[in-house]
């Protein structure tokens, strides 16, 4: 809402410009030019038009100035995208790059030969009111236990900024480009910059370049990495989305926003504000928002999953209101955009939500000690670390003797998470958008299609799953045989199979295809370029290609070994007639014959290309060479692993993938654990286990070593407590 009083211009209730200071610049001070800082938020510019406006009736001439951003979104990045704003972070990546560097910030002004006299009522002409009477972060009875206080103001800001360049320099130096946030400092001294951003006490291009020259100071002999500044890239592209959208902080209007259906709670939402939700974890995480303003991304994350997708399916513009109530660097272009991304409403985000973060696993993997809840939840403060993640676990004398009965001095949780999530999953699958509608039902049906059965299902196929054998984790080839009825047109084999690596007897399938005149397919996608290289490479496996008799199909990705452009694969036949079946034709379109041989129907010329381009350019010795060094490397990690106490490698892994597990201790605590040392492993289940994909990387010098030496490592701190509950994600 817009409107004027006494004092000056409203807009929502925020007073913005006193004109008792208008009338004292114009007849007392000589002012006869007003320049401020532009916004480029959308949700201001009316309040911004209405100060030239007053400025303008004042006869003061009003300028401004681009400075809160690192370009000029409606200039710059808008006309690089042939006037369009960039609707992925990735295209957005390539049109700030495009820009070059930004400008640097101009020099302090010289103030020394300016006379500034000081008034006796100083404080009263040229006082700066408190952000509450802004309405900014709004006072509560919380404020009063704060252990951290954000200061404002240039010289507080360029102080934290000293700090913070110490932590980024020793970042640097030990081969980081960021500070690792594996695990934050959650009770440190905060060191981010974005409140002192968003309210103009630091320069972002002075941020920007502070940085960018740290490393050149360090690292003067490497090219600075796109990730050097990459969560300024971040704020800026949510300034850019939100230019032109004055609905960008809600869903109706909001065009590149989906129209989800949440659910309607405010008993519930209050809870969630209040930290009474019953998960510890997320309760310290809004205690601290409340009490001190601020807190780390990790928990907002945290809460802001939980809020939407994760477990209570309560609109993420409910959250962001929250959000914009109490937190201190709470940009609105940069909080609505945090918001939709993470309720994957919106940008590359959209349904895209694999990740559920438990609050409870995750909490106890972010606060280890526990320090974190007992600080911002005294409730807890004497619980056992055992429970104190999930106290109503706890024996009633345990909670007797911890001073908080759940139901009583701490509330139950107020939903089962892992019901709760499951619900989630399922209606973000049944969502609506407006006009873009039909389009997204159709996502949503081939993602059920690849989710449920793959080809088979699409087909109107009955897919039939044969057992594998428990020791080798081949495809058991009696099974198979038993399955084998009238109505069946196909065997599929693999090699390798994604889980364990290991290639089943495509052999002993075929034999079985050839008795009983049905196709055989291998499904070669992952080892599809390095079967055919590894007999050169000097390395024997089973042969499971064209020269098996019976083998009728092969399906290999080029976007894997070839190192192809991804999305690109190929499928092999062995005759010219079985190929044929594949086209689809339509000849009685009123458009003409309509003939595709691929589900897509047309492709980009692009991929094509720059896959033949790739193939021509590593041609077979390349091909010979690479998979010498990956099969190299994958044996020499399996030998390895075997050795060490606990670990169980799952059969005989021929090709670059290992799968292991432990009859000892979950092996989910050393995936956690080989998270934090940076390795990357694909959690499996049936049984559980994890597996390595070695790729080209892994065979660098050092590498193999490395990742054994961490698994002994971490193997050797989890059998210190083998029965320790596990952390981390569902």
């Amino acid at each position: 809402m817009y409107y004027e009083h006494d004092e000056g211009i409203c807009i929502d209730g925020t007073l913005v410009l006193h004109t008792f200071y208008l009338d004292i610049g114009y007849n007392e001070w000589g002012v006869t030019k007003l320049t401020f800082e532009q916004d480029p938020e959308a949700v201001w510019k009316q309040r911004d038009d209405a100060v030239k406006e007053l400025c303008e009736r004042k006869e003061i001439e009003c300028v401004e100035r681009v400075s809160h951003t690192l370009y000029e979104p409606m200039k710059y990045s808008y006309r690089k995208n042939d006037g369009q704003p960039p609707l992925t972070y990735s295209l957005f990546n390539l049109v700030a790059s495009a820009l070059g560097d930004p400008p640097r910030p101009v020099s302090y002004p010289v103030f020394h030969n300016i006379d500034l006299p000081v008034y006796p009522d100083h404080e009263k002409k040229f006082g700066i009111p408190k952000p509450q009477t802004v309405g900014v972060f709004p006072d509560c009875k919380e404020q009063n236990n704060r252990i951290n206080e954000w200061k404002g103001g240039e010289s507080k800001a360029l102080d934290l900024l000293e700090k913070r360049l110490a932590i980024e320099k020793k970042a640097y130096e030990d081969g980081y480009v960021l500070p690792n946030q594996y695990i934050p400092d959650l009770l440190g001294e905060p060191m981010s910059m974005s409140a002192h951003l968003r309210f103009g006490c630091l320069s972002v291009r002075r941020f920007h370049w502070t940085i960018h020259d740290l490393f050149e100071k360090v690292k003067p002999k490497e090219s600075k990495p796109d990730a050097l500044t990459c969560q300024l890239i971040w704020r800026e592209y949510f300034y850019v989305m939100s230019a032109n959208n004055i609905n960008y902080d809600k869903m109706e209007g909001n065009p590149i926003c989906l129209n989800i259906p949440w659910y309607r709670n405010d008993e519930i939402l209050k809870k969630w504000e209040m930290g009474q939700t019953g998960y510890p974890w997320i309760d310290a995480i809004m205690n601290q928002l409340r009490h001190e303003g601020w807190i780390h991304h990790v928990g907002r994350y945290a809460v802001a999953c939980f809020l939407t997708r994760g477990d209570l399916w309560i609109s993420w513009v409910d959250g962001l209101k929250i959000f914009l109530k109490y937190l201190i660097d709470a940009d609105w272009s940069v909080s609505s955009g945090n918001w939709m991304w993470v309720s994957s409403s919106a940008f590359e985000k959209v349904l895209q939500c694999p990740k559920c973060f438990c609050p409870v696993g995750y909490g106890r993997r972010m606060d280890r000690t526990g320090e974190y809840i007992r600080r911002y939840l005294p409730v807890l403060k004497d619980m056992p670390l055992r429970y104190l993640f999930e106290p109503w676990k706890a024996p009633l004398a345990v909670q007797q003797k911890a001073h908080c009965i759940v139901g009583k001095d701490y509330p139950h949780p107020i939903v089962n998470h892992k019901e709760a999530s499951n619900e989630c999953a399922s209606a973000m699958n049944k969502m609506t958008s407006g006009g873009t509608e039909s389009i997204l039902m159709a996502c949503l049906a081939y993602r059920n299609i690849a989710r449920e059965r793959g080809a088979a299902s699409y087909f109107r196929m009955k897919l039939t799953h044969i057992p594998i054998d428990e020791e080798t984790r081949m495809v058991d080839i009696k099974a198979m045989r038993r399955a084998i009825n009238k109505n069946t047109c196909m065997l599929v084999g693999s090699a390798p199979q994604f889980p364990h690596g290991i290639i089943d007897s495509i052999e002993e399938i075929c034999q079985l295809g050839v008795k009983y005149n049905i196709p055989v397919h291998v499904d070669c996608c992952l080892g599809g370029f390095l079967v055919p290289f590894m007999e050169k490479a000097g390395y024997n496996i089973p042969v499971c290609d064209f020269r098996v008799e019976g083998v009728t199909s092969i399906s290999a990705d080029t976007h894997k070994y070839a190192f192809a452009p991804k999305g690109s694969s190929v499928i092999l036949y062995r005759n010219k007639d079985i190929r044929q079946r594949q086209f689809f034709v339509q000849p009685e379109w009123p458009g003409g014959i309509y003939a595709t041989s691929s589900m897509g129907g047309s492709r980009a010329g692009a991929i094509i290309a720059a896959c033949w381009a790739t193939l021509i350019y590593f041609g077979e010795e390349g091909y010979v060479n690479s998979t010498r060094k990956i099969i190299s490397t994958t044996r020499k990690i399996t030998d390895g692993l075997r050795k060490i106490r606990g670990m169980k490698v799952f059969g005989n892994p021929l090709m670059s993938v290992i799968g292991f597990g432990s009859d000892e201790f979950n092996i989910f605590r050393l995936a956690d654990y080989m998270t934090s040392k940076g390795w990357a492993l694909n959690s499996l289940q049936y049984p559980n286990s994890v597996h390595l994909c070695v790729t080209y990387v892994h065979t660098h010098e050092g590498v193999a070593e490395r990742f054994l030496g961490d698994v002994e490592n971490g193997v050797t701190e989890i059998m210190k407590d083998p029965n320790s509950e596990i952390g981390g994600m569902v």
